[in-house]
């Protein structure tokens, strides 16, 4: 009944709210209707109300209590909400569930839990599942990368950041956006030479930086007051079809004043 009332609700104008939907679901669970607790799940996960950690939890509370062999499917689906409201250990539970009970883990899985790690800067266990992905012979994709990459960075671990955008290179990624991540990450270090190098870099390998990339070189040449340097590079952008922005010009102008040499 609800099913179709929950189809219908729409077309009437009217959209079920989260309390609704918690509701029903937790009547479902309790009557130990569990295929249809799931289906109006996966419903609220593409239609909405979003669901939130009490949803999530009445839907593994209900799965458990009736002996549910939930599928690879329900597994990510529930590891997915556990990561994107912090609940990572029982995200990692589930994973490791999946594990002994012998279900295949695939990149998507494993790779929401990575994520998760890496938002909560917990990025030795980002680091050591995304081993254990490869060693069972997970292909890693440029989302995985691209998270790990950004908590490197953002933990100041750029010598392992770069490592990782070399490999990316070595199996054939561009890792367009990555470079500049890590641009930002060594200009912060204070490592604008190294920095300058990657901008280089992927010129040479024909990624295209933009403005926010050479932006990020220019500020950080202004900061340590080497204004000729951060000038040439603001010419380089044009050079390269590159508009610099008012972020750009306020930068230089900053750099001048502090410098006396306006």
């Amino acid at each position: 009944m609800f099913d179709k009332m929950f189809n219908k609700m729409p077309e009437l104008g009217f959209l079920p709210d989260l309390y609704l939907c918690g509701n029903i679901l937790h009547q479902y669970c309790t009557t130990g209707e569990i295929d249809r607790a799931e289906l109006l799940f996966r419903k609220m996960k593409s239609k909405g109300p979003q669901p939130n950690m009490v949803t999530y939890n009445l839907l593994l509370n209900g799965l458990c209590k009736e002996g549910f062999e939930m599928d690879t499917m329900t597994y990510s689906m529930l590891i997915d909400g556990f990561c994107k409201n912090g609940e990572l250990k029982k995200a990692e539970k589930l994973v490791d569930e999946m594990i002994l009970r012998g279900i295949k883990l695939d990149i998507v899985t494993d790779g929401t839990l990575v994520d998760g790690f890496c938002k909560d800067g917990m990025v030795k266990k980002a680091e050591y599942l995304v081993h254990e992905m490869v060693s069972i012979g997970l292909k890693l994709n440029i989302v995985i990368y691209s998270a790990l990459l950004n908590a490197l960075c953002k933990e100041g671990m750029v010598k392992k950041a770069e490592e990782l955008v070399r490999e990316m290179v070595s199996i054939g990624l561009k890792p367009n956006a990555m470079y500049s991540t890590l641009v930002n990450g060594f200009c912060k270090e204070g490592a604008m030479k190294k920095a300058e190098e990657l901008v280089h870099e992927m010129v040479f390998l024909g990624l295209k930086p933009d403005v926010v990339t050479y932006s990020t070189l220019v500020n950080g040449f202004c900061k340590e007051g080497t204004m000729k340097k951060a000038e040439d590079l603001a010419c380089e952008m044009v050079s390269l079809g590159l508009k610099p922005n008012v972020v750009t010009y306020n930068m230089l102008v900053d750099g001048f004043c502090k410098k006396g040499e306006m």
